[in-house]
């Protein structure tokens, strides 16, 4: 296991080795260029030294490691009448002050304070994976690697964050451990991560804590000042999440509400218009007969004074 620890830790650290041989090599020929020629001193001599170039990286090594680093830089500070000066700068054996101190220190807090502590962060993830007990983890590296496997199908452009929008589409692919309860939790969840990101993008980081927070049980895996503000912030959730179930709710009645009042007014518009039309046909129906009344009342007082003027006569 040790071993597969050490193989697989070579391989994710690959990019960060060559680096760091780039960085050295770079520095190497920095060296020779500007301490070539310095005279030798307690620590600089024939066993270390910038006269060529594979002397310049073994030294580097050795600076790497942090023997007596800072004695090597004061030799390369040597000035009269320690050493002699020369016509030209290849003839002269005296160091120079700044570039040494620029070039010691600057080496040497990227070499040990950011390279090899990368080094070693990958290491110890690497043991932490590998030693690491299943059962009792929070989180199993088999759920992490499920998590990492949907967050790739969501970010196809690999690049970390995805809109608040699509985490909804993330929860519902995921199984096992990190899967989400769409009836309890989906609805917390999502409100959450608008709340928390102002519905912008979110971090791999930021979805995997919130499943995390919801797959275990906070009263045992929390501290108690990380107990309480995460009690304070599940209550607050809870609160705005039933808030914004009543307003779904209240809209969705006052919806159907309105939708009955209108076809109430459009049945009742319907019914005044044929009761309208209704009396309206009538009317016109009394306004007929009564002028074929007329009509023929006229009619029969025609004929009459016809029938009596032929009598006259």
């Amino acid at each position: 296991m040790l071993m597969l620890t050490i193989i697989v830790s070579f391989f994710k650290s690959f990019f960060i080795i060559l680096g760091m041989f780039l960085l050295m090599l770079v520095y190497a020929f920095a060296g020779v260029i500007l301490f070539g020629c310095v005279k030798f001193g307690p620590e600089l001599g024939r066993h270390a030294n910038f006269k060529t170039v594979p002397n310049a990286i073994v030294l580097l090594m050795r600076i790497v490691t942090g023997e007596d680093w800072n004695k090597i830089m004061h030799d390369c500070m040597v000035v009269p009448p320690r050493c002699t000066r020369g016509g030209s700068y290849w003839e002269s054996d005296c160091g120079n002050s700044t570039a040494s101190i620029l070039y010691f220190c600057s080496f040497y807090i990227i070499i040990t304070y950011i390279v090899l502590n990368l080094l070693v962060a990958i290491i110890m993830e690497n043991f932490s994976l590998f030693y690491s007990n299943e059962e009792d983890a929070l989180l199993s590296y088999t759920d992490i690697r499920h998590f990492q496997t949907v967050w790739n199908m969501i970010d196809t452009g690999r690049k970390g964050l995805i809109p608040a929008r699509r985490v909804k589409f993330l929860l519902r692919l995921l199984r096992g451990r990190l899967e989400v309860d769409a009836e309890k939790l989906y609805k917390h969840m999502c409100y959450e991560i608008e709340k928390l990101n102002n519905g912008s993008d979110v971090t791999f980081h930021d979805v995997l804590n919130m499943l995390a927070y919801r797959s275990v049980d906070i009263r045992k895996s929390l501290q108690f000042e990380e107990l309480l503000a995460r009690e304070e912030l599940e209550y607050l959730i809870e609160e705005e999440v039933a808030k914004l179930t009543i307003r779904n709710w209240l809209n969705r009645c006052l919806k159907r509400i309105k939708a009955k009042d209108q076809t109430n007014v459009i049945k009742s518009l319907q019914r005044s218009n044929e009761l309208a039309f209704f009396r309206e046909a009538q009317q016109a129906i009394t306004t007929n007969e009564a002028l074929r009344k007329t009509a023929t009342n006229d009619s029969l007082s025609v004929e009459d004074r016809q029938q009596q003027q032929q009598q006259q006569q």
